[in-house]
């Protein structure tokens, strides 16, 4: 626990180190889908990495809370968001070539929002913003039916 406020306290500093250069940090990433589908939220380093042992930290600008944290060699679902619980997964061999993806299942429209990946120990950071889109479905609309007449009685 110690750890994770420790983390926690060095991602609330990181703007300052971002704009003194420091870091490095990959474009805002623009990125749509749709309710219900999976998405992969793609970062790689430049040069690229072997991110297996460095722990990297995903999370939401808008809120308090982490999306998926990877320490070296494994994920720790403890702190997650309840909301993502289950949902997330970082791909390890993707990790080996340099690569932070973030894959979500079953999106929700309240997953919309600006995602951010750190690497502490690397100094690299990433941004993705992420918009969800209602899922669409096919029309069940019907042709009107024609008017029902009735039989004109005297």
């Amino acid at each position: 626990m110690q750890q994770m406020v420790l983390v926690f306290v060095a991602l609330l500093c990181i703007p300052e180190v971002i704009t003194a250069g420091d870091w490095t940090i990959l474009p805002t990433k623009e990125i749509k889908t749709e309710e219900g589908s999976n998405v992969t939220l793609q970062c790689r380093l430049d040069p690229r990495v072997n991110l297996v042992h460095h722990g990297s930290f995903w999370f939401r600008a808008d809120l308090s809370g982490w999306i998926h944290i990877y320490w070296p060699r494994r994920d720790d679902p403890g702190p997650q968001l309840l909301q993502y619980r289950g949902r997330t997964t970082v791909d390890h061999e993707d990790l080996r070539k340099g690569n932070l993806n973030l894959h979500i299942c079953s999106v929700q429209l309240s997953d919309a929002g600006l995602y951010k990946c750190f690497v502490l120990t690397l100094r690299s950071s990433c941004t993705i913003n992420m918009t969800v889109g209602e899922r669409e479905t096919p029309s069940t609309a019907r042709p009107p039916l024609d008017p029902v007449t009735e039989p004109n009685h005297p």
